[in-house]
């Protein structure tokens, strides 16, 4: 997400400037040196689509891969701090994924859908130069989950479950995608960085599930005699004991809120720091043109990123990038793919 947005990070003339429509004709004036860092103001605001976001997350025992889409996300400039803005984000989301971990006790594979699910949250900019320094955003809706595989205790069906997810994310150094002023044939990279991320998942239904185990656990006992009942019983998958009061025991310390960095670090063995080697060169500015996006036609600097595996288009005269579309994976963290359009704004 934090790449995802500083995608859509939006820059303006001081200029006011109106939409022109397709059919209008335009002189566009460029600065000598360059269109410069923009001035945002409290209240502005940005609307895109995204058609896709696909977003791969790989370490050592541990995988991610998510698909997004949205009709419209919004970005709005909620405070000025004096070196920083403060961005809102606010947008309902469907999407699809899996996940695949393992515990050392064997592999687990899950399938999840979400559906009609909003993402809220804020980003920080550094004001002087718009390269983001912190994210803190949330996931609220409904998540349907399918285990396909794991070692412990056979679940056969889906499980639905409202859930809510915080997720703050932070860099080692303040993370640009534009470098201003922009110019044709201007060439530039991303830098090294350490990219931590920390926050929590909440559910009505981890709440239920933390009162039944911890039942469990003040009776276990009862919970023995139960499965040693349950194997008795001929065509029923077996129980180990002990590894059902292994699986007891990681419950009763991660429920009922549980902590992504604390399970990250105790449970899979990750450090929740991913570091990032610079990449030079990946974005040039290769040329101006008109492109139309709706029914508006706008005058753009046409940025080229990693030799041509996508395209961003910032148009000046409408105080944003209005379209960026490619494959990323090779070159940028998390984000493998992106296609989205702006459809709408506002600013002073």
């Amino acid at each position: 997400m934090m790449l995802m947005c500083t995608f859509f990070t939006v820059a303006k003339t001081n200029e006011k400037v109106a939409f022109i429509p397709e059919s209008s004709h335009q002189t566009t004036m460029i600065p000598n040196n360059g269109t410069p860092v923009p001035i945002w103001e409290v209240g502005d605001s940005w609307n895109y689509k995204i058609n896709t976001i696909v977003i791969d997350l790989n370490m050592s025992g541990f995988l991610v891969h998510i698909v997004l889409w949205t009709d419209n996300i919004s970005l709005k400039v909620v405070d000025d701090t004096g070196d920083s803005y403060i961005i809102q984000i606010n947008a309902t989301i469907n999407g699809n994924g899996y996940v695949y971990m393992d515990f050392g006790d064997g592999p687990i594979n899950i399938t999840g859908e979400l559906q009609e699910t909003t993402i809220s949250g804020t980003i920080d900019y550094n004001k002087s130069d718009l390269r983001i320094k912190h994210i803190d955003v949330t996931l609220d809706g409904n998540l349907q989950i399918h285990i396909i595989e794991n070692p412990y205790i056979p679940i056969e069906k889906p499980i639905h479950f409202p859930v809510t997810i915080n997720v703050l994310i932070d860099t080692s150094v303040f993370y640009p995608i534009i470098v201003f002023p922009l110019n044709v044939s201007d060439i530039w990279g991303l830098p090294a960085t350490n990219i931590s991320f920390d926050g929590s998942i909440q559910s009505p239904w981890l709440n239920s599930v933390d009162g039944l185990n911890n039942f469990a656990q003040d009776h276990w006992l009862i919970v023995e005699i139960i499965v040693w009942i349950w194997n008795k019983i001929p065509g029923l998958p077996p129980i180990n004991p002990d590894l059902l009061k292994n699986i007891s025991d990681i419950l009763a310390d991660i429920l009922p809120i549980i902590d992504i960095s604390d399970v990250l670090t105790e449970y899979i063995e990750i450090e929740p720091i991913i570091g990032f080697p610079a990449v030079p060169d990946i974005f040039i500015c290769t040329n101006t043109e008109n492109i139309t996006i709706g029914n508006h036609t706008f005058f753009v600097y046409n940025i080229s990123v990693g030799g041509g595996l996508g395209s961003m288009y910032y148009a000046p005269e409408a105080g944003t990038i209005v379209k960026i579309i490619g494959r990323f994976k090779d070159i940028l963290p998390f984000i493998s793919n992106l296609d989205a359009e702006l459809i709408d704004y506002s600013y002073s």
